[in-house]
């Protein structure tokens, strides 16, 4: 197999052979979606085969950046990278012997960033501030592959404004469509993106990615590829819990970071005793960070020193967002979930509930997720 991917005229074009006349194409997998050679012409992915004069024969497919199918992610400011798995499915005749071929191809390609007088960014303390100029009607904004619409900002948190001349955007920092890196005890590191694309087209004409430092008390960010990262304060408990005290529902998951009064865990949701429940159209993975307690003496009547402290996380993830669920498994996840903590710690005597939502995302790039059955979590 060889490919002469097209970077002006932002095209793969995949040949795949030299074959004898008995090889025929029977089928082929972009990107996790089956298509038949027949469906693959009608879907717009062409598969020409090429005839040779040595009785040899070849395919030739060619799909557009720009398809929907083909995973796209920003690798740099500017630099837009491509990617497009494929897994051909091969017969020899008459014996009627199938065998397959798995391929992949990446490309990368400069997204002209747009001007400040198209989009301007600022941070801001606990979000991120975009003015964008009016652009014509065959022209959208968009988060990610959503077009920017009032119904999106309220759906996820944004606060979106319009004017004559230019629309506002405030985007919070524990909302879905960042990308968050570089987590620690006292901050983390938020980007932001929004693109420009032609309406008719769909092609990406520009794009602002702004990168803030948030530095919240709290807050969970749950990532596509199921792994979640809790920092947590234990302060708030009366007497003081110690930090390094603190584990997950699995003894020995223990914080992977402490300070004097924060605790920063990161696990997988098939590990360190995580349940899982689906709730509506939510499957929803569960943890706690649990303080274990001295009693004294070990023999005698319970008595201890130690707070009562339960710290709930959770993730939940769209069930819409996954790409095959059945009754007794989840497979694949591929979108960043929505996370929140909840508390209940005694306060001043009495023991009280205190709940401290942070509906923060990951990064909205997905992984496959290993398989997990319903109400149960593999081991560490």
């Amino acid at each position: 197999m060889t490919e002469e991917t097209s970077q002006n005229e932002r095209t793969f074009i995949v040949y795949l052979g030299n074959f004898n006349p008995d090889v025929e194409l029977k089928a082929l997998d972009l990107n996790g979606l089956a298509l038949t050679v027949s469906e693959a012409e009608a879907t717009g992915f062409p598969v020409t085969d090429v005839q040779h004069q040595n009785g040899t024969h070849a395919y030739v497919l060619v799909v557009h950046f720009d398809a929907p199918i083909v995973q796209k992610k920003f690798v740099l400011p500017g630099i837009m990278q491509y990617t497009l798995k494929i897994n051909y499915t091969l017969n020899i005749v008459p014996q009627n012997d199938p065998y397959y071929h798995p391929a992949s191809i990446v490309a990368q390609s400069e997204i002209r960033v747009c001007s400040i007088g198209v989009i301007s960014a600022m941070c801001k303390q606990k979000s991120i501030f975009f003015q964008v100029s009016r652009m014509g009607y065959m022209r959208e904004v968009c988060v990610g592959p959503d077009p920017l619409t009032p119904e999106l900002a309220a759906h996820r948190g944004y606060i979106l404004k319009n004017s004559t001349n230019a629309l506002f955007l405030e985007v919070p920092f524990n909302v879905i469509g960042y990308v968050s890196k570089e987590i620690s005890l006292q901050s983390f590191f938020g980007t932001f993106a929004l693109t420009v694309r032609d309406v008719r087209t769909l092609r990406v004409e520009y794009v602002n990615a702004k990168r803030c430092r948030f530095d919240p008390d709290e807050t969970v960010v749950c990532m596509p590829d199921g792994v979640i990262t809790v920092v947590a304060s234990v302060a708030p408990t009366v007497p003081v819990v110690d930090p390094l005290g603190t584990s997950l529902l699995d003894r020995s998951c223990s914080p992977s970071d402490t300070s004097d009064t924060t605790v920063l865990f990161t696990f997988n949701v098939t590990t360190c005793g995580t349940r899982f429940r689906m709730d509506g159209t939510y499957l929803i993975y569960e943890n706690e960070v649990v303080f274990n307690r001295l009693l004294l003496p070990e023999r005698a009547p319970v008595v201890t020193r130690d707070s009562d402290y339960r710290l709930t996380v959770r993730c939940s993830y769209p069930v819409n967002d996954t790409r095959s669920l059945s009754v007794s498994r989840v497979s694949v996840l591929h979108s960043a979930g929505i996370g929140s903590i909840f508390k209940t710690y005694p306060l001043k005597g009495l023991k009280r509930s205190r709940a401290v939502p942070s509906t923060h995302s990951g990064n909205m790039r997905g992984n496959v997720l290993p398989s997990l059955p319903v109400g149960l979590s593999s081991p560490k």
